[in-house]
């Protein structure tokens, strides 16, 4: 397994979501509601809300069976994090070097990854909203679309209920 790489503004990006106090909070039905959501949408087995942090990652809401919060370096969202592009797909996850050897891959059955940056105000990508499934897929344009539109209503969620500090 690859390690994510870390994006030229993390300093940035780490004061951003300390400063949101948002790592470690309560549950909350909106992030919940947006979780069950995408998964109905989609028609997948799982999904969530990833916030990367610099050591680890943490889910603010997630439904799904395949993954856990842990390690960054074992994250298919860091990986989405410092990428260029605004969304990662994994069609099948065996095939890629990146996750081929990911513990979610070779003991939960995890196939397939689709994550949208959930990207702050300012251009500071803070996590992703993701799905995951157990067989290899793809996602259509309308899927790509409702996985980015609830991408940027997390941010926009996320910015209303954690202002920043400071």
């Amino acid at each position: 397994m690859l390690a994510p790489a870390k994006p030229a503004n993390e300093p940035k990006r780490l004061e951003a979501l300390a400063r949101l106090r948002i790592l470690h909070s309560e549950p909350d039905a909106v992030f919940d509601e947006l979780v069950s959501y995408v998964i109905h949408a989609l028609g997948v087995a799982g999904a969530g809300i990833c916030l990367v942090a610099e050591d680890t990652v943490w889910f603010k809401a997630a439904e799904m069976p395949l993954m856990q919060a842990g390690s960054r370096d074992e994250s298919f969202c860091a990986h989405l994090v410092a990428a260029r592009e605004t969304m990662l797909e994994v069609n099948d996850a065996t095939l890629d070097p990146r996750f081929a050897d990911h513990p979610a891959v070779l003991h939960a059955g995890l196939r397939f990854y689709a994550g949208m940056a959930v990207i702050l105000r300012g251009g500071l990508r803070i996590g992703s909203v993701f799905v995951v499934d157990t067989q290899p897929r793809s996602l259509n344009s309308e899927q790509r679309l409702i996985l980015q539109s609830l991408a940027q209503i997390a941010a926009g969620e996320i910015e209303r209920q954690y202002p920043p500090l400071g």
